[in-house]
């Protein structure tokens, strides 16, 4: 009883750790003040100004850089990932099952929702 009672109390921690940044930044960000801890009452004016200014051109090119940034990372982690996964299995696979690594599956895209709910329907009725 006692230990998920802690378990309990220590994830609303780690939330209220987590996510009160991003509350107190949504808080102040509705300031006319430049600086974040600076409060000089309630005002939209920094979002406006974000919409209606001269700012919407480097606005765009801040999302596309998160954009290039994003794919680079992405392709590069999953390709480290996928290149460090395979390399301990064929230290244990004989010569046919690493064939069987090696070759993909004969499935196209199109196929893998159909495949997908048919193993599911046969799970289903067999449990």
């Amino acid at each position: 009883m006692m230990t998920k009672w802690m378990a309990k109390g220590y994830l609303w921690l780690l939330l209220v750790l987590l996510y009160s940044p991003i509350l107190i930044i949504m808080i102040f960000s509705f300031t006319e003040a430049k600086v974040l801890g600076n409060w000089t009452g309630f005002s939209t004016k920094l979002y406006s100004s974000l919409f209606t200014g001269g700012v919407q051109r480097s606005l765009v090119s801040a999302l596309w850089n998160t954009f290039a940034i994003a794919m680079i990372a992405a392709t590069v982690s999953t390709l480290l990932g996928w290149s460090s996964l395979r390399k301990p299995a064929f230290i244990f696979l004989k010569m046919r099952s690493r064939r069987m690594v090696l070759t993909p599956p004969p499935v196209e895209p199109a196929q893998a929702p159909a495949i997908i709910s048919t193993r599911r329907r046969a799970r289903e009725s067999s449990g």
